[in-house]
């Protein structure tokens, strides 16, 4: 979008970018021809110089008042592309508007398409193939026309014999993951999974949010750390799963449901057909966010979180190690079915009643968070049953530094860690997991010219514990750190601005990792100026005093 916005406002080559419509206005078959010429004289002269000089005919799949609003579709402007010069981004997308734009007014693509069922031994198998006849619209894409099909000819009733067997043994993958696009196409035809016919007719151009605000809503959700881009792949963090769990656990259904969007849509419509009062509109959503907060208000946040049957009973994990009941999923922990905290509220006295039924109860919980690592209901039922589990990656230390551990259950219900080697010197235990290392290289050490190469939890030089130090953590306050970031550092020095690092204070920040000159890596910040800030700070966040 912002590349889009840049060919508006800057380049003034296409048109409001921030539109949704798929239409022009009716009095556009007059400019729609100028700017075929216009394009007939620079690299698109090909398939643009086929449409100059005909007619063009006001055809309501392309011109049409009515599906207008307040902007319309998104097409090059008569202004020429040899006038200006462009980032090879800002060609990519000017690429795309310009050929769809081409491609309507050219004539529909023809394809021959074969069903062929061939009889053996009494079972049918169907045979599809298709071919390119005349190319049409494709042409603007450089797709060519296929002469023959791909199965050969035969007459109907014609004999044939088997000339070969092959069995495969496929298997089912599972969804891609949303990238910023297609999560993009999402939000646009979110209306579709409605089941109620009325609102799904008034979410049917409406989607969620418009394409003016998409695409901030997904940089707002990164911005608070709720996704992280991993590649080029939207990944939910920690955080986001919490919150998930938490909407699903409540439940809250009004606040993700389409429906609710789709209900509210209808209710714009009727404002605008003038069969409903704002007031009576406003009035209704004050009553639902009274509503909702009452609910919240009346729901503990460790409250047992139900079933996924819908019987209303807590979601059992496993057997208390302590007293015997059964381990029920809640928002915050995995606790025991007769939990009773031992915790007083600040300033709360602990009345005599209060510490009979703390006597009563059971202290036993395995907390969601166990030094910045999510913990899942596989790793606390593993927990349970075999009173260990692990090792275990993605644990963050109070400094910030990830380490690996297996994670034991004591018979006083207490959980501890288990590292790989222990006993330093002083005889604390230290952090020491072997690490496997990928052969493909990830990039050129820049310290020595080595191969760096991907580990378990670090990239590190070939030669490093030799001749060089270069050693990158794959987790760094929280954020997972891609192989394409990491290869970035190593070969430009600076990655781009990074979202999602958790301070020490358990606050969300974004920066950028940059290598300093003793080739050690450190942070750099935007000022309030939106450049960057000299004297990055290292990735070890330093110690602050508290003043008494």
């Amino acid at each position: 979008m912002q590349l889009a916005q840049q060919l508006y406002e800057e380049k003034k080559l296409v048109t409001y970018p921030r539109s949704d419509s798929k239409h022009l206005p009716e009095d556009y078959t007059d400019v729609v021809p100028r700017i075929f010429g216009i394009l007939s004289h620079t690299k698109y002269d090909k398939v643009a110089l086929p449409l100059v000089g005909q007619k063009v005919a006001k055809n309501k799949r392309i011109f049409d008042n009515k599906k207008i609003s307040d902007h319309f579709a998104i097409i090059p402007t008569e202004k020429s592309l040899d006038e200006v010069s462009l980032t090879p981004e800002q060609v990519k997308i000017y690429d795309l508007i310009v050929k769809k734009f081409l491609a309507a007014f050219y004539p529909d693509a023809v394809w021959e398409v074969v069903h062929r069922v061939t009889q053996v031994d009494g079972l049918d198998f169907k045979s599809d193939a298709k071919s390119l006849k005349e190319k049409g619209f494709y042409a603007v894409y450089g797709r060519e026309e296929q002469e023959e099909s791909s199965l050969p000819v035969v007459a109907e009733g014609e004999t044939v014999d088997t000339v070969a067997q092959e069995l495969q043994e496929k298997q089912t993958t599972p969804p891609p993951r949303y990238n910023e696009a297609t999560l993009l196409g999402a939000m646009e035809t979110a209306g579709k999974f409605i089941d109620d016919e009325e609102l799904r007719d008034a979410m049917k151009e409406k989607g969620l949010g418009t394409p003016a605000t998409r695409a901030s809503i997904i940089e707002r959700i990164l911005e608070v750390g709720y996704i992280e881009r991993v590649g080029r792949d939207l990944v939910p963090t920690t955080k986001g799963i919490a919150l998930y769990d938490l909407l699903i656990g409540f439940p809250l259904p009004e606040l993700y449901s389409p429906e609710m969007t789709g209900n509210w849509e209808y209710k714009l419509a009727c404002i605008e057909k003038g069969e409903m009062s704002p007031g009576d509109f406003l009035n209704e959503i004050m009553d639902f966010t009274k509503q909702l907060v009452n609910k919240v208000k009346d729901r503990s946040l460790d409250a047992p979180i139900a079933s996924q049957d819908g019987n209303g009973e807590a979601r059992a994990i496993g057997t208390c190690p302590l007293c015997g009941e059964d381990v029920v999923d809640s928002f915050m922990s995995f606790r025991c079915a007769n939990y009773k905290s031992t915790k007083t509220k600040k300033g709360a006295k602990k009345t005599k009643a209060k510490e009979e039924d703390d006597e009563s109860g059971c202290n036993f919980a395995i907390w969601k968070t166990i030094a910045g690592k999510i913990i899942t209901e596989d790793i606390a039922k593993e927990l349970i049953e075999k009173k260990k589990a692990g090792p275990l990656s993605g644990f963050r230390s109070k400094s910030g530094r990830p380490f690996s551990a297996t994670l034991l259950l004591g018979d006083d219900g207490k959980i501890t860690f288990e590292f790989s080697k222990s006993h330093g010197e002083g005889g604390q235990e230290k952090t020491k997991t072997e690490e496997v290392f990928l052969e493909d290289p990830v990039a050129k050490c820049p310290v020595c010219k080595a191969d760096i190469l991907e580990g378990t939890s670090v990239y590190r030089c070939q030669n490093f514990g030799k001749s060089c130090k270069m050693s990158l953590s794959k987790v760094i306050l929280g954020k997972t750190i891609a192989r394409e970031t990491a290869a970035r550092l190593f070969e430009e020095g600076k990655t781009e601005k990074i979202s999602g690092f958790i301070s020490r204070k358990g606050r969300p920040f974004s920066a950028y990792l940059v290598l300093k000159d003793d080739g050690k890596v450190g942070f750099e910040f935007d000022n309030a100026t939106g450049r960057t800030a000299k004297g990055a700070s290292k990735v070890s966040k330093p110690k602050t005093k508290k003043s008494k």
